[in-house]
């Protein structure tokens, strides 16, 4: 639920939960703030889809709710950030050209989960060149 709040074809809200990139934010640092207070950042995660575009189209204007969420994320000291793709060898026009991890990993510099179509072979060269620090595969 809380990545329809983030992107434009599925927020079409006109409270303070849409219409900008603060607004649209709103809700997931919200509940993100809420889980902390509860258990605590170490033991609190989020999973973000900047571009899974599963039943929507693509949105340019979604590149900028990501750009203003993801620092203030890596304020929350989360035990990570997962990475939500289908397919991380795909580029976004939405993202500048990049894929998912790629975007994800230059706004924010916490912990990293991916995934997306990884082999083991291809889960250990995205770690070892630092696209993510742990994979799920499954």
């Amino acid at each position: 639920m809380i990545d329809q709040f983030l992107h434009n074809e599925s927020n079409i809200r006109e409270d303070e939960y849409g219409q900008t990139p603060q607004n649209m934010s709103r809700f997931a640092i919200e509940v993100v703030d809420a889980v902390i207070e509860a258990i605590g950042s170490d033991k609190t995660a989020l999973r973000l889809t900047p571009a899974a575009y599963f039943n929507m189209k693509e949105d340019n204007r979604d590149k900028a709710v990501f750009d203003y969420l993801l620092p203030i994320l890596e304020t929350k000291n989360l035990a990570y950030l997962h990475g939500g793709i289908f397919d991380d060898s795909m580029r976004f026009d939405s993202l500048n050209g990049k894929n998912t991890s790629e975007f994800l990993r230059e706004g924010y510099k916490g912990t990293l989960v991916g995934v997306g179509c990884y082999t083991y072979e291809a889960a250990n060269k995205a770690i070892d060149e630092k696209s993510f620090d742990l994979i799920a595969i499954g």
